[in-house]
């Protein structure tokens, strides 16, 4: 192994010229090499500090994509019926104890419930919005409906068009619109189509009363369970109303005041008899 003495000598040699020793060229070979071995490291350091920052840049990026594809925002209602307007200006109104995620995602609109649900999905024809909701789906582009998932899975459409199918794969879907309402058991494989119990499952988020030619024992039956009364219609005296059916449109939290409209256009009169407990 050469000694410092060696390495000396060797450097000198190689400095000879023709018996002629110039020290200050000797001299500015080497820092001109130590330079160059130093500006070398500096742009090997420089380069290696911009691949690193370019490697920690990409990280966090994919790492924030990630998140926000998987991000999900939390909602729910207590105590009482509560509306919410979701960033798309979609709304949905949950029901007592009732809750709801959505995902957010640029390219689809994606939820998931529990409980009871009301649906106000604005139009877009780049982005579906798909209700997950136990054991089925539903997907639309734009219309209200509500969802109920408390026992088995039921879909009412309030307007505009609904598919509604198993959350299993390759199982056959349900085209619901306006009016129409369908369930699906948990066991199932496709959802059937029901007629409901009253003509506006959704009035208890919607406060709107639709009926068209429907049957004034229906119309007294849902008015009494929505706001916790009997209703009785009187017709010339007698107790029946059997054979009057009622079209026409209200909205109002007024029941009396629904009362009178339909009095005065059915010529009935409807009594309370019982007051309301809420």
């Amino acid at each position: 192994m050469k000694t410092n003495e060696d390495r000396m000598i060797d450097f000198v040699a190689k400095s000879y010229e023709e018996n002629r020793f110039d020290p200050k060229k000797a001299l500015a070979r080497s820092q001109n090499g130590s330079l160059r071995r130093s500006l070398s490291l500096s742009k090997r350091t420089v380069m290696l500090k911009r691949i690193a920052g370019v490697a920690a840049a990409a990280a966090v990026g994919i790492f924030l994509y990630l998140s926000w594809l998987t991000s999900w925002t939390d909602y729910a209602a207590y105590d009482i019926a509560q509306t919410f307007t979701l960033p798309d200006s979609s709304s949905v109104t949950l029901a007592p104890g009732s809750t709801l995620s959505l995902q957010k995602h640029k390219d689809k609109r994606l939820v998931q419930m529990t409980g009871k649900v009301y649906f106000n999905v604005r139009h877009d024809d780049r982005a579906p919005f798909r209700v997950d909701a136990g054991s089925g789906f539903v997907k639309v582009l734009g219309t209200r409906f509500q969802v109920d998932s408390r026992d088995s899975i039921s879909v009412s459409v309030v307007s505009g068009k609904v598919l509604f199918s198993a959350i299993r794969s390759g199982e056959e879907a349900l085209i619901l619109t306006k009016g129409q309402s369908a369930v699906l058991d948990p066991a199932a494989s496709k959802p059937v189509e029901i007629t409901p119990k009253h003509p506006n499952p959704a009035a208890w988020a919607t406060g709107e009363f639709i009926y068209d030619n429907t049957p004034l024992p229906e119309v007294l039956s849902e008015l009494s369970e929505y706001y916790d009364v009997t209703l009785v219609a009187f017709d010339a005296g007698h107790s029946s109303g059997e054979s009057r059916r009622l079209s026409g449109e209200f909205s109002t939290s007024s029941l009396q005041e629904i009362l009178n409209l339909i009095n005065s256009a059915l010529g009935t009169d409807i009594q309370i008899e019982s007051q309301p407990t809420r």
